[in-house]
Order: C-alpha cells, then structure tokens, then sequence
C-alpha cells in the first residue's frame, strides 16, 4: 500500500450511540515501522530517527 493515503479513525458516543468518523490524511513522509516475515511470524519493528529527521 506503498502511496495510498491513511485513515485516521475515531469513536465517540452521542446520546448513548456511537459515532464512527474516518479522516483521509496523506501518507507519512517516512516510514515508522520496518515490518519482517521470521519463522513465519510478521515482526514490527521501529525505526530509529536518522539524521535528517532528528
């Protein structure tokens, strides 16, 4: 899903029921996660911040 924009979502309640919303935000301009298949299991790990992002 490399260049698909994200989803922000969040829930709250209005008189008891609750409400769903979904907000369209661009792609973060660096990746976070590196993410690695290790004996069939999916491992997230996270990135240290480089230079050019500290």
């Amino acid at each position: 899903m490399r260049g698909a924009e994200t989803l922000h979502v969040t829930a709250h309640r209005v008189k008891g029921r609750l409400m769903i919303s979904a907000v369209r935000s661009p792609p973060p301009q660096r990746a976070i996660f590196r993410a690695e298949r290790v004996d069939g299991r999916l491992r997230l790990s996270l990135l240290a911040p480089t230079l050019e992002t500290a």
